[in-house]
This record gives C-alpha cells, structure tokens and sequence, in this order.
C-alpha cells in the first residue's frame, strides 16, 4: 500500500472501488507492476547482467510462490517468503483468489525486452509501444479479470461464471479481452508521453517514435533538447506538439475502441440472458449495475487516468513541458465514481 501511496497514486484510488476480498490481489498486480517498472526505469545506470539477475529474482519468488501453493496446504510452510508482495500473493490463492502467474511472469519478459531494446534504441513507432502496453498493463487487466472471476467469490463472480457457461459465449470473451487489450495499449502510450520528459532530463533518452519524429522532419537530437530545455523555437516547439498530438490520437482511438466494444458487450451481455440465460440468471441481470458485472467492469477502470492525462494534454495543447501534466489530478476522483455508478469509460 505504501509502494502505490508513492508510485502509483492513482492505483491506490482505484482500490478502493473494489471489493474488500479482492482488494489485496489488485495491490499484488499493481505493486508487482510497480517493483518491475522501477527496475526497467534504474536500468540505464546498470549493467545487463545486474538487470537480469533483479528480473530472475522475481521470477524466482513466482516459481516458489506457485510451488507452495500447488500442493496441500501447510501450516508449517513459513508464513513471510521474504518478499511482501509474493507473500500477499500467497495468501490470495489460499483464500481461494486466482493468480494467473502467466500474465506475471509475461510483465517479466515484456520489461526484460524494453531494458535491452526500446529503453536503449527508443520505440520505432507507435505500434511498439502498444506492444508494449499489451505486455504489461493489457496483462494487469486480464490477471485482474480473472482474479474477479475466482468461483469461491460468488456474490462478485457468480453472475460471471453462470454467463461464461452460456452457449455462445465466444462472442462476449472476445469483446472482454479487445476491452482490456485497448485499454492497456492506451495506457502504455500515455505513461510515455507523460514520462518523455523524465527519460529526456534523467536518461537523455527519447521515447516517442521515431517514426513520428522522422514525420516532421526532425531528429532525436532536437526532440532531446526541447524537453532539457525551456527554451523556445516556435518552430520546433509546433513539430514537438505535432508529434505528441500524433501519439496521443493513437492512445485516443484506443480508448474510443474500447468505448464502442463496452457498448457491444453490455448488448452481449443483455442477448445472452434473454435469449439462454435461466430464470435465476435473468433476475441476476435485473440487479446489476447498468448490465455490466462487477468481475468484467473493474479492470476497465485502470484506463481512467489515462482518460485524465489525454484531456489535459489536449487542454494544454500538447505541450509536454506544461508543468501542470504532471500535478495530481483533483477529478480522477470524481471521476473514478462517475464512471463506476454510472458503468461509462
């Protein structure tokens, strides 16, 4: 909790809307995710080889963790492994909480890839960052999903589990997993731009693509200086704002495909009880929130900050040297209630 209090704010936010039985798994994703992305940020005054061996401690405590779980259960087993979030993980599948280590151990490999590619080279275009997005947050939201979706839980996932064994449920699993795909794609792309300046000041590094910046006839060298500097050239100031206004579009059609599949899957959702769904399955529908379950809506809510970011990126014209992109946004709250009460992203 004191990790996302300080790292990640905005997650710790999030908590709070999920139930109280799930709330420890959302901070063993979160947290886990926060422990990987301070080795990759540390990782350029590091060498390769030390870098690997804090990725390969972590795939270690997965390995031990899914051991200790996967046979019967032992008092004797000691009750701290050592790491706080491996041990929360623990206790999560001993309450009967999935832990999908599959999705973990991808954020593993998909960090251990920037380190030696993009975080040295820079992302080639926008696609790359998505790519990366769907190997970190994309698996944030589908871990979350199934967790969720844990059957011992039933009053969050009994709805959920009844609808997935619904003949002709195909159609509404690939709607949930383009939902969190977008989401996590859009939110790689945001946590960039909202880092470029760090990476440039901290690393002298640029992490917008290359394939943007060659657009408007620009180099890495002058997109370097423009976020070290606070100086001004109107025109490279317009070709930066023109390349952040190109990534962004991107981070945004994400989000609007995201918008549409919701729309798609609370139809979906809506077809399936009606027309397969049993008489305990229709009533369970009449007391959801707006048609959407708990278990499938949470995860989405982790695009919320990225939603804040975007608009006041566009509020302040794309101007990534604004001081005022980085300041805590006092609406994610209300925003964060908004869209839970009224199941809107």
């Amino acid at each position: 909790m004191d990790l996302l209090k300080k790292h990640d704010v905005s997650s710790y936010l999030l908590s709070k809307f999920y139930p109280k039985e799930f709330q420890d798994i959302f901070l063993v994703v979160k947290a886990f995710n926060s422990n990987l992305a301070k080795i990759a940020l540390g990782s350029s005054i590091e060498s390769n080889q030390f870098i690997k061996l804090k990725f390969g401690f972590w795939q270690e405590q997965l390995d031990r963790c899914e051991r200790d779980v996967s046979g019967p259960y032992d008092s004797a087993l000691p009750k701290n492994m050592g790491e706080p979030v491996v041990t929360l993980a623990r206790e999560c599948i001993r309450k009967g909480i999935k832990v999908n280590f599959d999705n973990l151990r991808q954020m593993i490999t998909s960090y251990q890839h920037f380190c030696t590619d993009e975080g040295v080279r820079g992302f080639k275009d926008t696609y790359s960052i998505c790519s990366f997005g769907e190997g970190i947050f994309s698996q944030m939201n589908y871990a979350l999903r199934d967790a969720l979706f844990s059957p011992n839980f039933s009053g969050t996932s009994r709805f959920s589990l009844e609808l997935m064994d619904c003949a002709g449920r195909e159609k509404l699993e690939n709607l949930l997993n383009d939902i969190y795909a977008h989401i996590g794609q859009s939110t790689a792309i945001a946590s960039f731009l909202l880092g470029s300046r760090y990476y440039a000041t901290s690393r002298s590094q640029v992490l917008l693509p290359l394939e943007s910046i060659a657009k408007q006839n620009t180099t890495q060298e002058e997109v370097l200086r423009y976020l070290q500097s606070e100086d001004s050239n109107q025109e490279i100031d317009e070709k930066i704002r023109e390349i952040v206004f190109d990534v962004a579009t991107v981070a945004n059609d994400h989000l609007l495909s995201a918008r549409t599949k919701f729309n798609d899957l609370k139809d979906e959702i809506y077809n399936l009880v009606d027309k397969e769904g049993s008489l305990e399955l229709k009533l369970g529908w009449e007391q959801l929130n707006h048609g959407v379950p708990d278990a499938m809506f949470l995860p989405m809510m982790n695009g919320l900050p990225t939603i804040c970011f975007l608009e006041k990126l566009e509020k302040y014209d794309f101007e990534l040297r604004n001081p005022n992109l980085s300041i805590k946004d006092w609406r994610l709250a209300w925003k964060t209630y908004r869209s839970y009460s009224n199941r809107v992203i």
